[in-house]
C-alpha cells in the first residue's frame, strides 16, 4: 500500500495490520477504531485526521501531531509512541 491516496475518506474500523503504508497520504480523513498495528507508516500523512481508538500497537516510523490530529483513545506501544512529543519541540532524555 505505499504511496497510496486515502486522502478525505471515511472508513471505520479499517484494518492494516502488518502493511507497509510509506509515503501514504491518509490526511482529512475519519479513521475511527481503524488498526495499524504492526505497521510501517515511514512518511506517511495524517494532517487533519480523526484516529480516534485507533491501533498503532508495534506500529513503527510514524509521526502525529496530536495538536492537528484526533488520536483520543488511540494504543500506541513503547518506544514508538515516543514520537508523539516530537511534535511538542520539548526533549527527553
Amino acid at each position: 500500500m505505499d504511496y497510496s491516496i486515502f486522502q478525505g475518506v471515511e472508513i471505520p474500523s479499517l484494518k492494516m495490520e502488518n502493511s507497509s503504508l510509506k509515503d501514504t497520504d491518509l490526511s482529512e480523513s475519519k479513521l475511527v477504531n481503524a488498526c495499524f498495528s504492526g505497521c510501517n507508516l515511514q512518511n506517511a500523512i495524517f494532517n487533519s485526521s480523526d484516529l480516534s481508538k485507533a491501533d498503532f500497537r508495534n506500529a513503527k516510523n510514524y509521526y502525529l501531531d496530536p495538536q492537528y490530529t484526533k488520536i483520543r483513545n488511540a494504543k500506541f506501544s513503547m518506544p514508538e509512541a515516543m514520537s508523539l512529543l516530537s511534535a511538542l519541540e520539548i526533549i527527553v532524555e
